[in-house]
């Protein structure tokens, strides 16, 4: 009797799985309470939608690299998923009482203001993507100053090639009318964030060519969704253009005077989630954008 019972122990013994054990390590209680509770205020505020989330793998290190258009953004990219998102900020600001410790406990991570902060970031971002985290990063360096796309930096090329982690593109909108730098608190408005297909650092490009790969990925989200209010006038046209668009959609491409075609709303294709919140998007994250 003593024998079998032995033998019957291990079957019964739950062992913790590697994606079970991740994603304890990633978020504490205190990180799922706020997650909630951001989620709710989201939803209540800024009428939150995401699509594409489903691209954001569920374990295992990514970068995810967002336009930055106010100080919402971390918190409304965050709550988009399950997993735990880190991020950086101001070494400045986790001086600050109640607001250091709140943004510690939420995953953030302080970076120096001084002329050695590129280097330091960087090694953060590595460091960060080797334990295996989500990593949020602005490749425009800071905030929008009219809501559009502004140049992004080589920062996050220097991230992908020395961490070798895919780089998800994600194109916020509406968070610009929320709260712009003019403005002293957030609005409601309208809130949307696109995710588009994962990029991986190739070791035969440059960091300049990694860029721009970027930089049309931002510029297909903008004009598949819609939001092309977030481009410029050439921005909005001219990358998919040189990338054979043509091809798909005469209206990509430009008319022969040079001046900007009209872009169509393909909005279309992102229908089937338009409609589901927070609550509804999370549970069709296996399903792939039509």
């Amino acid at each position: 009797m003593m024998e079998k019972k032995m033998e019957r122990t291990p079957e019964n013994t739950t062992e913790k799985t590697p994606e079970k054990t991740e994603k304890t390590a990633e978020r504490g209680p205190f990180y799922c309470f706020w997650l909630y509770v951001a989620r709710i205020a989201g939803i209540l505020f800024f009428d939150v939608r995401f699509f594409g989330a489903h691209r954001v793998p569920k374990s295992g290190s990514v970068v995810i690299a967002a336009n930055h258009q106010s100080m919402l953004d971390p918190v409304l990219v965050g709550i988009c998923f399950d997993r735990g998102c880190s991020f950086l900020a101001r070494e400045t600001l986790f001086r600050v009482p109640i607001l250091g410790w709140l943004i510690r406990n939420l995953r953030s991570f302080p970076v120096p203001r001084e002329s050695t902060a590129p280097k330091r970031a960087l090694e953060v971002c590595v460091k960060l993507l080797e334990e295996g985290r989500a990593l949020l990063l602005f490749p425009e360096g800071t905030r929008s100053y009219d809501g559009r796309l502004q140049p992004l930096k080589r920062g996050v090329a220097l991230v992908a090639r020395r961490s070798r982690a895919p780089v998800v593109p994600a194109l916020i909108r509406g968070s610009y009318k929320s709260w712009p730098r003019t403005r002293a608190f957030p609005r409601p408005a309208s809130v949307r964030i696109f995710f588009g297909e994962p990029i991986q650092f190739d070791p035969m490009e440059s960091s300049d060519s990694f860029v721009d790969r970027l930089s049309a990925s931002y510029r297909r989200l903008a004009i598949e969704t819609g939001a092309t209010e977030v481009l410029d006038e050439e921005s909005s046209y001219i990358p998919l253009a040189a990338e054979g668009a043509c091809a798909i959609h005469p209206h990509f491409c430009p008319p022969e005077g040079g001046a900007p075609a009209a872009q169509p709303n393909l909005f279309a294709r992102w229908r089937p989630y338009q409609s589901r919140g927070l609550k509804g998007l999370s549970s069709h994250g296996n399903q792939s954008s039509r």
